[in-house]
């Protein structure tokens, strides 16, 4: 009997410094990815304004579709903390490569006592706001709507639900604390 060999499936091992070349453009990949990921975000919120703007201006019940526009961002601000998140893990692995080659590249760079920038987050603050202002806006014109058939304590129901909705976006789009280790110092 003959034994026949399929060369195709031969494979030849890849080097440690193949695997983190293809680490490093994996990862420069996904943090352009990330970025440009931010623009199509403010598109989405506007489509969502513009589509909830044009829901809250028509008669009788459909208004009250409206409230799911701060659940919406809500959503949508949980979605934006993961991948900012995500982006800052990408860029601490990326200084921690430079470190290792001994390479001074651009994350070593922009954290330079001279290269640091005095604020950060404006991204996420300003999509703070504009989510904020714009859910409280849908939650107010509901409850306009609401005064004059519905009666008061379900109306205040439907506040503190938005309410809690509005200020959990709120958390998620603002910075987080960071946690203090015990025992340090």
């Amino acid at each position: 009997m003959q034994q026949v060999t399929d060369t195709s499936t031969v494979q030849t091992p890849l080097s440690a410094q193949d695997i983190a070349r293809m680490d490093r453009e994996f990862l420069r990949s996904q943090e352009r990815d990330r970025m440009n990921e931010r623009g199509q975000l403010w598109t989405i919120f506007i489509s969502l304004s513009t589509g909830f703007g044009f829901i809250a201006t028509q008669g009788g019940q459909v208004v009250y579709l409206t409230l799911l526009f701060p659940v919406l961002l809500a959503f949508l601000s949980m979605y934006i903390r993961n991948s900012e998140e995500t982006l800052k893990q990408i860029r601490k692995f990326l200084y921690q490569q430079e470190q290792a080659a001994s390479y001074r590249g651009y994350e070593h760079f922009v954290r330079t006592p001279e290269n640091t920038r005095a604020s950060h987050g404006g991204y996420k603050k300003a999509l703070r706001g504009a989510f904020s202002v714009t859910g409280m806006l849908a939650l107010g014109g509901v409850v306009l709507h609401m005064m004059s058939h519905v009666v008061l304590p379900l109306i205040l129901a439907v506040v503190v639900v938005e309410v809690v909705v509005l200020v959990f976006t709120w958390r998620e789009l603002s910075p987080r604390q960071k946690k203090r280790q015990e025992g340090a110092q």
